[in-house]
């Protein structure tokens, strides 16, 4: 994922937004409303066009992760709680980073996701998906390594839909693959417990994203989707005990960094490759409610949140 998300990855959880104007009231100062249908609450200061492209755009890339990683959304499962900020440069200066388009993070056990409005950058719309990916994943409610949760969100924030949203296409690589002289070292990206925000430089937290997506691309997209045997394989082993190194050297038969480095060699060398997927079952649009008028103090609480738990 790039550096326009921050990922705590623990739970799966991306969180992000920061410093404001103090506290209190400052942070919701224009007029707020809230949306509602049958899978998102919204609470926002954007136009109701722009929300209502929001919400539709999330429900049209819930259809394609739900079916390409086989994700099935509870019956009992929480709305997820979206915030829309109008404004881009109030959603930066909240963040207090430029690269931050987007944060998900949980309240009470409800996710939230909060985006600056996608109309104006498309950088938005991939850090959009790639929190809501991260969401998605967790209803398969199994334990998966850091690098996983990284790296398949950031496969899945690459993808596009086309035929008027009849298909979708999957294996855009979130960066330029240099080859592996700069990357971090395997060892570390395989660590199940890795912190990625917390890796000190830019460039080194792109290039550990940039790692777990080519595994994560290996396990799901390689070899014409049949790989996923052997992620499994791998997952059973460090549910047994394995240590993670160890664990993917069993299934693959080699040394990782050796692996690793034939993989990196193929996506710099080939041409990337796409996989273009049907859309088998049309995402269920469910109707938005009309907007209504909330008080400042309804909202602050979220926007604290999201800003205290940034810090």
């Amino acid at each position: 994922l790039s550096v326009d998300i921050i990922m705590t990855y623990r739970s799966c959880t991306v969180v992000f937004i920061a410093l404001v104007l103090g506290a209190g009231p400052a942070l919701a100062w224009q007029n707020w409303y809230r949306y509602e249908n049958d899978s998102f609450v919204v609470y926002s200061d954007a136009s109701t066009r722009q929300v209502r492209n929001a919400v539709e755009h999330l429900e049209l890339f819930r259809a394609a992760v739900t079916q390409v990683a086989n994700i099935t959304v509870p019956a009992d499962a929480p709305k997820v709680t979206l915030v829309v900020v109008d404004s881009h440069a109030r959603f930066h200066s909240m963040a207090g980073s430029q690269y931050v388009n987007a944060a998900s993070f949980e309240i009470d056990g409800v996710p939230h996701i909060a985006v600056a409005n996608g109309a104006v950058r498309r950088t938005t719309e991939k850090s959009l998906r790639r929190a809501y990916a991260c969401v998605l994943l967790t209803y398969k409610r199994h334990p998966y390594p850091a690098w996983f949760k990284v790296g398949f969100a950031e496969l899945m924030g690459q993808t596009t839909f086309r035929h008027r949203n009849r298909t979708f296409s999957l294996g855009e690589a979130t960066g330029t693959i240099r080859g592996d002289t700069t990357m971090r070292p395997w060892e570390e990206i395989l660590d199940p417990d890795l912190e990625i925000h917390s890796i000190e430089f830019v460039r080194d937290r792109r290039d550990a994203r940039l790692q777990s997506w080519i595994l994560v691309h290996y396990f799901m997209l390689g070899n014409e989707f049949g790989n996923s045997g052997q992620l499994q394989q791998y997952l059973d082993l460090l549910v047994a005990g394995l240590d993670s190194v160890e664990a993917m050297e069993t299934v693959i038969g080699e040394p990782v960094a050796v692996w690793a480095r034939q993989l990196v060699r193929m996506h710099a060398n080939e041409m990337q490759k796409y996989y273009t997927v049907e859309l088998k079952v049309p995402p269920s649009y469910s109707r938005l409610s009309e907007r209504e008028e909330i008080p400042a103090n309804e909202v602050e609480p979220i926007l604290e949140r999201i800003r205290d738990t940034c810090q």
